[in-house]
């Protein structure tokens, strides 16, 4: 890649020993530069043009390469626009022509994690806190335009009024939600950034999700081999408390993970890592259930479904967690323990389970063996492990056993000043099962 941009450079600078005809300085608006651009462009190479592709569609590191593009061709060209250098004006036409114009500089912001649009007026979170972005759109025609540019990488993905609803995860990570009539009575979306917070144990204790003794207590257990289920409100961290905690995992296992989209996308942030991704495509005939018979001949050690929301999900993950694979994961939206066994069973019996509520239940429970409930403050921004229960069957029965508990020092802010209380061990049985011993565990929860 470094090559075809050296060469791409030269050939706009006809950095040659051939004499060339001098080039006239042309004034133009920035408007009439992008379009020279787009004109020039026309005429490039297919690997120039997936440089803008890959840009358009969120790669990391597209843009700049992209952005450089243009600004050798003002340069090379002698097109000047008033008042900007070449460079100020690329950032632009970019932005206008490939990006994501009026909220460029907020999807750049790393310190927002949320950009959120209805109609035309423009919302985001920002260090945890929702708050107006104080922009607005343009136009419809351009919240129009804006979306579809996110959306238009993904095959089989469109958004219009016999396809109102789009779901999607851009190749930097970003998931975009998108609506329009008559769903909506306008164009809406929401876009969830990612990697926008350190989840380093010292960073979470320092920003008040939980102190590093109690991430160090679910790490013992979970590389032990427990299998987990991450539980809480949108925007709670789950997924990317899930994405640090089987980072943890040792390096020998093999990882697979199964979605409806890649969005926790482990591949990007452990790259050295034996992490094979794997993305459900309805439209091709590749559904959640063929997609587990795959994943079985791949010799998989660890399999991750990213979350339960649809159909066949909550199946397939009860399937992963009970054919020999320990370490498994997932994450859902459920209040407490008790309603995730409960509603897990009984997403299992829609989706085609023959059963009893309380043997789908009795399945759910065998299945993991801890519940880590996180849950936020949309006023301070504020993400917290609210407890940590675990799970299991004993005497026909589903027992619930309540392991760690956030306390706090005033019991009506849940979300101040407390401490993290290890209220019970973990039971002799689940320790049977998992790669640690008792005086590991003794020793961490009497710290």
């Amino acid at each position: 890649m470094r090559k075809l941009f050296k060469n791409l450079s030269d050939r706009f600078k006809n950095n040659n020993n051939k004499e060339e005809p001098v080039i006239e300085e042309k004034f133009m608006t920035v408007d009439a530069a992008g379009e020279y651009v787009q004109e020039v462009l026309a005429g490039e190479s297919v690997e120039i043009l997936d440089v803008f592709n890959e840009a358009v569609a969120g790669s990391p590191g597209a843009r700049e390469r992209a952005v450089s593009v243009i600004t050798d061709i003002l340069n090379s060209h002698r097109i000047l626009v008033e008042g900007m250098t070449s460079r100020e004006a690329a950032e632009i036409v970019y932005k206008d022509t490939w990006g994501l114009e009026t909220i460029q500089e907020l999807y750049d912001d790393p310190v927002v994690s949320e950009i959120r649009w209805n109609d035309l007026k423009l919302f985001v979170t920002r260090k945890g806190r929702k708050e107006d972005a104080g922009i607005f759109l343009t136009s419809p025609a351009q919240a129009e335009r804006i979306v579809k540019r996110l959306l238009l990488h993904d095959v089989g993905v469109s958004l219009n009024e016999t396809s109102p609803r789009a779901y999607s995860v851009r190749k930097d990570g970003s998931r975009v939600t998108a609506l329009c009539y008559p769903v909506s009575s306008a164009w809406a979306n929401v876009i969830r950034k990612h990697h926008t917070f350190d989840m380093s144990p010292e960073n979470l204790e320092k920003h008040g999700t939980m102190d590093v003794k109690t991430y160090m207590r679910i790490r013992l257990l979970y590389v032990g081999g427990a299998n987990i289920i991450i539980i809480g409100p949108a925007d709670a961290g789950k997924t990317s408390l899930l994405r640090k905690i089987v980072g943890e995992l040792p390096e020998y296992l093999r990882i697979i993970s199964l979605s409806k989209d890649r969005e926790i996308l482990m591949s990007k942030q452990y790259p050295d890592r034996d992490i094979l991704e794997l993305e459900e495509h309805e439209e091709l005939g590749v559904s959640m259930p063929s997609l587990f018979e795959t994943i079985l001949t791949l010799s998989p050690d660890v399999i991750i479904v990213e979350e339960l929301k649809g159909y066949g999900e909550a199946t397939e993950t009860i399937k992963a967690c009970t054919r020999g694979h320990r370490h498994s994961g997932t994450t859902a939206h459920f209040n407490n323990a008790v309603e995730t066994v409960e509603g897990i069973g009984m997403m299992m019996i829609e989706e085609g389970l023959n059963l009893p509520l309380e043997l789908a239940m009795l399945r759910v429970a065998r299945t993991f063996n801890l519940v880590i409930r996180m849950k936020k403050c949309n006023k301070t921004g504020v993400k917290k492990l609210v407890d940590v229960t675990e799970i299991g069957v004993n005497g026909g029965k589903v027992y619930y056993r309540p392991l760690i508990e956030w306390v706090p020092d005033d019991e009506n802010d849940n979300y101040g000043s407390g401490c993290w209380m290890p209220v019970n061990m973990p039971t002799d049985e689940l320790l049977s099962e998992l790669e640690v011993s008792r005086k590991e565990v003794v020793e961490l929860w009497n710290r």
